[in-house]
């Protein structure tokens, strides 16, 4: 389970393990070794399960309010990935 953090009107969470080697931090994404991330996020209490089609990077956002900009497409809903 990862802990997502709530920061205006989105949940940002991680899609990656992070290393600290001697060279320095190294991010691992989860891609091909999880079907499913579970993001808890404390502020709200909630918990979204997002499926490995939806990992885009090392980190990534579920919006809970209405972005400012009006924008529609390619919106990452979090009351889509919601455990209820």
């Amino acid at each position: 389970m990862k802990t997502g953090r709530l920061r205006a009107g989105v949940v940002e969470y991680s899609c990656s393990s992070s290393h600290t080697h001697r060279g320095g931090v190294a991010a691992r994404p989860y891609f091909g070794q999880a079907d499913v991330i579970a993001v808890y996020c404390p502020q709200n209490g909630k918990v979204y399960m997002v499926p490995e089609n939806e990992f885009v990077a090392t980190r990534a956002h579920l919006r809970l309010a209405d972005p400012q900009n009006n924008q529609s497409r390619r919106i990452r809903w979090a009351r889509n990935f919601e455990l209820a």
